[in-house]
């Protein structure tokens, strides 16, 4: 089939957050929302094949049902006020029963919040409190339990990782660790080739990497 590309791009210039879809076979078009949209991603919360176009303005995260290839329509709209303005969100299976679930992690202050998006509208949300103020955050099943954990490494220095518990959105403190001067970004991915998720860190602060290898 023909190669479908989405690109979610925030201007902060502009005040506008913007979704773009090419489907591969001379379909492009655009949808834009107004807001500060300092962090956007997508996911498909439900059981349709139509994805979810994600936004953060201020301190409120809106999703739009897009129907393409007439994104210019969504399909839905909804939003729900966060206890803080995020700076990153995570798009994942946090156990919700249907489609992807939305992690929230703060700009400011500690509370990670864990919302479900099971039936076109948002759960309650379910917060973790860490240890900082985080600075970026990934999500892998770091011990192999088919539940989706998260990983994240904070303002001042260190990282942790936080398991689920197996209830949907619940996540408990796991393991914690150094990091360089200034991390900056965090991944996860199997680095080392034993099947096991491991952890790299890049830091602003320095010229280094900060590799945290799975034991599990």
């Amino acid at each position: 089939g023909a190669l479908e590309v989405y690109l979610v791009n925030a201007d902060l210039s502009a005040d506008l957050s913007t979704l773009y879809y090419y489907d591969g076979e001379g379909q492009d078009t655009t949808f834009g929302e107004s807001g500060t949209g300092r962090v956007v991603a997508m996911g498909t919360f439900d059981e349709d094949d139509n994805p979810e176009f994600l936004y953060v303005d201020d301190e409120t995260l809106h999703v739009t049902e897009i129907s393409l290839p007439n994104v210019s329509s969504p399909n839905f709209t909804d939003s729900v006020t966060l206890p803080a303005y995020a700076s990153t969100l995570l798009v994942d299976n946090f156990g919700g029963e249907v489609g992807d679930d939305i992690v929230a992690m703060p700009g400011e202050g500690t509370d990670i919040v864990c919302y479900t998006f099971d039936t076109g509208e948002f759960g309650a949300g379910v917060t973790t409190t860490a240890s900082d103020e985080v600075q970026d955050a990934v999500a892998a099943d770091f011990d192999l339990d088919g539940n989706v954990d998260l990983a994240v490494i904070y303002k001042s220095t260190g990282w942790e990782v936080f398991l689920s518990t197996g209830t949907p959105c619940e996540f408990a403190a796991s393991t914690s660790g150094a990091t360089g001067i200034a991390p900056s970004g965090i991944a996860a991915g199997d680095i080392n080739g034993d099947g096991k998720p491991d952890i790299a860190i890049s830091n602003a602060g320095s010229t280094e990497w900060t590799l945290v290898f799975s034991d599990r």
